[in-house]
């Protein structure tokens, strides 16, 4: 009988565990989710400004 009790706590621990961790990492999925093409879109920009510089001294050159 103990070791049913013991198993029984074993078993509601691991799933308090494994569902605090599911929430966790749930959460930071979606915020890596939403900050990645964040961060994408700032390093095109930065290579699409450098582009735009660089066609303008190419124009400007006599």
């Amino acid at each position: 009988m103990k070791c049913k009790k013991q198993l029984l706590v074993i078993f509601f621990a691991y799933f308090l565990v494994v569902n605090e961790s599911e929430a966790i990492f749930g959460s930071l999925f979606s915020l890596g989710s939403k900050l990645l093409p964040t961060v994408f879109k700032l390093f095109s920009r930065k290579k699409q400004r450098a582009l735009m510089k660089r066609d303008l001294e190419d124009i400007m050159d006599p």
